[in-house]
């Protein structure tokens, strides 16, 4: 629980730190090619690992679960809520929904890359977080869910996942 809390509280102090414009400070203007010599790091709003994982979502819409898999490193685990799975049981779950015709689309509401100056105890110094819509699908019923997603990448692939929602209406949603 003291985990989710801290993940949650840097997310949050990550999500309203981060503008794509100037950040004033009380000394001067800093602009994106000065970093505070104090800072842990710095954002982006354009990176390769931002690609990564809206390619991974791609593939994850479109049932191309052989390329979402690709975009894991080999023992990548994925909390949905604070339950971990394996990247196949996680695919596993996804075959029963498309089984189902339940089909997902994703909408970005905002996106963006942490770049930590040192790496944490897993050797991990880039995370993607982004708050995202989730619309599910099937036949003429919708469900939309806000998720927020936080992702570790290391050398091109996605070591964790941590996807946070509400799940009630997903649930009821599957029930009929």
């Amino acid at each position: 629980m003291k985990k989710n809390l801290a993940l949650l509280a840097l997310s949050g102090l990550l999500l309203f730190s981060c503008k794509k414009e100037d950040v004033k400070t009380t000394e001067k203007v800093v602009t994106p090619n000065e970093i505070p010599a104090n800072s842990n790091g710095y954002n982006v709003s354009k990176s390769t690992n931002i690609d990564l994982i809206k390619k991974c979502a791609a593939a994850w819409v479109n049932g191309d679960f052989e390329e979402y898999e690709k975009c894991y490193a080999t023992n990548a685990i994925i909390h949905d809520n604070k339950i971990g799975s394996t990247v196949s049981e996680n695919v596993a779950a996804n075959k029963e929904f498309q089984k189902k015709n339940i089909k997902p689309t994703v909408e970005y509401n905002v996106i963006w890359e942490a770049i930590n100056f040192k790496a944490d105890e897993k050797g991990i110094k880039n995370f993607v977080l982004s708050a995202q819509t989730v619309t599910w699908k099937k036949d003429s019923k919708t469900s939309k869910v806000i998720s927020f997603q936080i992702v570790a990448v290391k050398d091109g692939k996605i070591t964790e996942e941590w996807n946070i929602y509400d799940s009630v209406p997903f649930t009821e949603f599957i029930k009929n």
